[in-house]
C-alpha cells in the first residue's frame, strides 16, 4: 500500500523517472509459493537485471540491544534458508487396549526431544559481525565492551545469545522447531504412521545438505524417516560497502533521522531471495517503527500497524524513488 501510494503521489506531482521502476508483488510468498519465481523468470527472459531490489524485512526497532538507546534501522542483506522436513515413524497400528512398548508415537517423541536437547552450534556470520561493529560506538556498559572486542568476546556472546532464546538465539545458529504433528485418527487406535513437520531456518554459511546430515546424527534412529518437503538454501549476502547500501541508508535517515542504519540477517523468508539470481543488490527493509509487541503480532492475533506508520512508509518510498530514479 505504501509503495503504491508513493508512486501515485509522484505521478500526481508530474515526476518522470529517469530509470525503470518495477513494482513486484508475489501472491503466495507466505506459503513459499512460486509467484516471485515466475516474476524473476520473466525478467530474466527479458534480459532485465535490476540494479537495486528492496523487499520487506527489517524495520526500525528500539530496545533490541541493551545499552543502545537509539532506534535501529535493520536492513536485511541476506536471509536464512527456510526448509521443512518431515519426520515419520511407521508401525503395524492396532487397538489401543494392547499397546506395544516403544510405539510410533513414542519413537517420534524421542526424536523431537533429541532435537530440542541438541541445538545446532552457535556462531555469527560476517553480516552479523558488521552489525556488531556498527553498533559498538553507540553501545554503553558491558555490551559496548563486548562489541568493541569481538576478537575476544565472540564465543561468549554466542553462548549468551543462545541462552536468551527467541530473536537473539536465532541470530547465531540454525534453528529447528516442530510446527505440525499427526498421529492416529481415533483415540482408541494406535497410529500406523506418526509424523512431525520440522521447520528449519538455516544459518548463513550452512546448507540443506549439512542440516540433513546433522539431523540424522542427532536423531540417531534408523526407524525415524526424514524427508525434505520444502528445501530452501540461505540467500547470498548483498554488498554492505557500496553505493546502493549507502543510498538506502541516506533515505532511511531522511525518514528516521535518529536511527542507526545497520545490516543484519533476516530470520524469516521473503520473496527477495529469488531476485538474488538476477541482482547482486538485494535488500530487505520495512520502513516502519515496530515495537516488540507489534513484531510479536506478525502472523498472530490482531496483526496490525498504526496509521502513523503507514504515513512514514509512504514518505520513505517517495524519498527512495526520488533518490534512485532522478535524472
Amino acid at each position: 500500500v505504501c509503495a503504491m501510494e508513493a508512486v501515485e503521489t509522484l505521478l500526481t506531482e508530474g515526476f518522470v523517472p529517469a530509470r525503470d521502476l518495477y513494482l513486484s508483488f508475489g501472491h503466495d510468498e507466505e506459503v513459499g509459493g512460486t509467484g516471485a519465481q515466475a516474476i524473476v523468470a520473466h525478467l530474466e527472459a527479458q534480459g532485465i537485471r535490476p540494479d537495486f531490489v528492496l523487499d520487506e524485512g527489517g524495520a526500525v526497532v528500539e530496545g533490541v540491544f541493551p545499552g543502545v538507546s537509539r532506534p535501529l534501522a535493520m536492513v536485511g542483506v541476506a536471509e536464512k534458508g527456510v526448509t521443512d522436513v518431515m519426520l515419520s515413524v511407521r508401525s503395524p497400528g492396532g487397538h489401543s487396549s494392547t499397546p506395544p512398548r516403544f510405539g510410533a508415537a513414542w519413537r517420534l517423541a524421542r526424536a523431537i526431544l533429541r532435537l530440542e536437547k541438541h541445538p545446532f552450534p552457535g556462531s555469527f556470520p560476517d553480516a552479523t559481525r558488521v552489525m556488531f561493529r556498527t553498533l559498538a560506538p553507540h553501545a554503553k556498559g558491558a555490551l559496548g565492551f563486548i562489541l568493541k572486542n569481538l576478537w575476544l568476546t565472540e564465543p561468549l556472546l554466542a553462548r549468551v545469545f543462545g541462552a536468551k532464546g527467541g530473536e537473539m538465539n536465532a541470530m547465531c545458529r540454525t534453528t529447528t522447531v516442530v510446527t505440525m504433528l499427526e498421529g492416529s485418527p481415533a483415540a482408541n487406535v494406535l497410529p500406523a504412521v506418526a509424523k512431525a513437520i520440522v521447520n528449519i531456518r538455516i544459518a548463513i554459511g550452512s546448507s540443506v545438505k549439512d542440516v540433513m546430515a546433522r539431523l540424522a546424527d542427532i536423531i540417531d534412529d534408523p526407524l525415524v524417516e526424514t524427508s525434505v518437503l520444502l528445501p530452501g538454501e540461505p540467500s547470498p549476502v548483498s554488498k554492505m560497502d557500496d553505493g546502493r547500501f549507502a543510498t538506502l541508508g541516506q533515505v532511511v535517515h531522511g525518514s528516521y533521522p535518529d536511527a542507526i542504519v545497520t545490516p543484519y540477517v533476516v530470520m524469516g523468508g521473503t520473496d527477495a531471495r529469488h531476485f538474488a539470481r538476477i541482482s547482486d543488490g538485494v535488500y530487505r527493509f520495512s520502513p516502519f517503527t515496530l515495537s516488540r509487541a507489534e513484531r510479536a503480532s506478525m502472523h498472530a492475533v490482531n496483526e496490525a500497524l498504526p496509521l502513523a506508520s503507514l504515513e512514514k512508509g509512504v514518505d520513505f518510498y517517495t524519498r527512495l524513488a526520488r533518490q534512485l530514479l532522478a535524472g
